[in-house]
């Protein structure tokens, strides 16, 4: 297992086995002579105008394609994109698509901003299985008729392909489509997860699920939960649609699940029992079509659409686009336990920032809620607390030499589950490994918690405190924090 790299200073007559030996195009790295099964390549930062089609010999192990977004493996830190915009971003773009996968496996893909042309952003054959695309920004050309991905699935075959943590703007057709090939034998489950992801945009279904053929035996399995799908509204399949009549009208077997998920735009589908919803907010001018509402499931105006527009002023930080506001509907009512993760679609914990020990939904928690307290203190007049789980993050610049850092936690009688903790965190480009110190007293008194870490180069490293609170109701205090 070889690790190569990528940058726009390489050759690709170059090794690529070092930075200094660098390829110079994603298509060098996927290609015959590139990387080989359970390798990974680091792409540094720059612009990357290539279409690509996979040519290497399928992988059978997890094989990475990684953007080196903090430039600690290739030296050039910043957002990595791939463009099928070939000449400038203003000259016409490539029609083909961005990436072709063209049957190969076991690729996971990372922290890459992908901006398609006039085709398809992804477009995958029936045999490509056990794909990841996680952490990406992807995009298509405006007023095109592509889609972000085109995944076609064949009969019997478990793709397990998971999409999170991915922020997708669509166009004017369908974002991303999912074709599950028919055939003669039994039902089977795709394995398909869309989770923690953001699409903006779509006219037609954000999210469509279709099948091949006319065969009585059909594929499902495509499960979509604590996604944020803003699609259009005026379409009866504005956020998700399923376009397949069953042959013989037997009960699916695997139909589409939709969870947890804030969704402008309606879930349609084409035969009663496509699609199973629960636990989802729905904003559309016709909300369900052939779909049973679920019992936790709120329509239209029944809650306030309460998410940051990110850019408004909201108290001393600029939130992201989507995030829940304070006391958004929308935190503490995700409970579907099945389909919910443990993480937001920054990989921030979740519960958090609700008051509440119960997920929200959509694809992210409220985050850096702690508040000023003034009535337990530990010196002065002034602490910070919050009530429930939740996080706050403090961006801490490190020179490179010995660093401690300690803080003051207390927690009352009503929290409940692991005790408050300190976190160093994102300190990669600094060379400081993650690291956390946990309370180990009880309710009712002050706890000093302190980390140590030495970094290997000036930067920026986050400090998080983290309450844990399983109750909902637990308040976690903190005070004297302290550098040295």
């Amino acid at each position: 297992m070889t690790t190569y790299y990528v940058r726009t200073t390489g050759n690709n007559a170059n090794a690529g086995t070092s930075a200094g030996a660098a390829w110079l195009t994603i298509g060098k790295a996927l290609g015959a002579t590139g990387i080989a099964s359970g390798d990974t390549v680091y792409i540094g930062a720059g612009t990357y105008r290539e279409v690509v089609t996979v040519a290497m010999t399928s992988a059978v192990a997890e094989t990475f394609v990684i953007g080196d977004v903090d430039g600690v493996k290739t030296g050039d830190a910043g957002e990595v994109i791939w463009t099928a915009y070939t000449t400038n971003d203003t000259t016409a773009p490539s029609a083909s698509t961005l990436l072709t996968l063209s049957g190969r496996d076991h690729l996971t893909f990372r922290r890459l901003t992908m901006i398609g042309g006039s085709g398809n952003l992804i477009t995958a054959s029936a045999t490509s299985t056990d794909l990841k695309f996680q952490d990406c920004v992807a995009l298509l050309a405006p007023n095109t008729a592509g889609q972000l991905f085109n995944i076609a699935v064949g009969f019997g075959v478990a793709a397990n392909w998971t999409i999170e943590r991915c922020i997708f703007h669509g166009n004017q057709a369908n974002g991303m489509i999912v074709t599950l090939a028919t055939g003669v034998g039994a039902d089977y489950d795709a394995n398909i997860h869309i989770r923690n992801c953001m699409f903006l945009g779509s006219d037609q279904a954000t999210i469509g699920v279709n099948s091949s053929g006319s065969s009585a035996q059909e594929g499902g399995g495509v499960y979509i939960y604590n996604c944020t799908i803003l699609g259009n509204p005026s379409f009866g399949d504005g956020a998700i649609g399923t376009f397949t009549t069953r042959v013989g009208g037997a009960t699916f077997a695997f139909p589409v699940q939709v969870r947890n998920c804030v969704l402008v735009g309606g879930v349609a589908a084409s035969e009663s029992g496509n699609i199973v919803e629960n636990y989802n907010h729905i904003s559309a001018n016709t909300p369900l079509t052939n779909v049973t509402q679920g019992a936790n499931t709120i329509i239209t105006a029944a809650r306030a659409f309460l998410l940051s527009m990110g850019e408004e002023y909201a108290g001393g930080r600029v939130r992201p686009y989507g995030e829940p506001r304070a006391g958004s509907p929308y935190l503490g009512f995700g409970n579907d336990g099945t389909y919910t993760t443990s993480e937001d679609l920054r990989g921030n914990p979740r519960p958090a920032g609700g008051a509440s020990a119960t997920k929200g939904i959509g694809a992210y928690e409220r985050g850096n809620t702690f508040a000023k307290e003034t009535g337990t203190v530990r010196t002065g007049s002034n602490a910070i607390s919050i009530t429930g789980p939740g996080y706050q993050d403090f961006q801490l610049p490190v020179a490179a030499s010995s660093t401690t850092v300690t803080v003051y936690v207390r927690w009352d009688a009503t929290y409940a589950g692991t005790n408050p903790k300190m976190q160093v965190l994102n300190g990669t480009e600094a060379g400081v490994a993650d690291a956390t110190a946990t309370a180990t007293g009880s309710s009712g008194a002050w706890e000093q918690l302190s980390l140590n870490f030495t970094p290997t180069s000036a930067g920026i490293v986050t400090i998080r405190l983290l309450s844990s609170d399983t109750n909902g109701g637990g308040k976690m205090f903190s005070d004297d924090f302290a550098v040295t």
